[in-house]
């Protein structure tokens, strides 16, 4: 599914979204979807909602009939300096607890290296490899 595009796939506007129940039954969900952006993440709800409340409120929805969610983080999170960064860290808190929940910490994500990502969101899916796996590189801060 997708939260962006209108099309063959299915839609979800997750700021309007409130039913998990809605959605087609899967084995495995992958949320990439959230609010990004150190700037667009300050002093926004809908960010808040997106970023913490949209991942917390599917993985409790998944847990309930024996799924698996993968969701991604940042590692950006490492120097919590901004909304963006405390969002998702206060998310990534609670969903690593949750056994049925695999979170990709990643880092810098370019044309060159978004193969690479998919397949290790794909493999923690796979294999339920719940907990933080991190990838990729990001040692400076993004308003650097």
């Amino acid at each position: 599914g997708t939260s962006r595009r209108k099309g063959k796939h299915h839609y979800l506007n997750l700021l309007e979204f409130d039913d998990f129940d809605e959605l087609p039954e899967s084995d495995i969900y992958y949320l990439c979807a959230g609010a990004n952006g150190a700037k667009r993440c300050e002093g926004s709800q809908d960010g808040f909602r997106l970023n913490v409340d949209v991942p917390i409120g599917l993985a409790n929805y998944v847990g309930k009939w024996g799924g698996f969610l993968v969701w991604i983080s940042s590692m950006s999170i490492e120097w919590c300096d901004g909304a963006y960064q405390r969002q998702k860290l206060a998310a990534e808190t609670v969903l690593r607890t949750m056994s049925h929940v695999g979170t990709v910490r990643a880092g810098r994500v370019t044309r060159d290296n978004l193969d690479d990502l998919c397949k290790t969101m794909m493999d923690v899916g796979e294999n339920w490899v719940s907990g933080v796996t991190r990838w990729g590189t990001d040692d400076i801060s993004y308003q650097k």
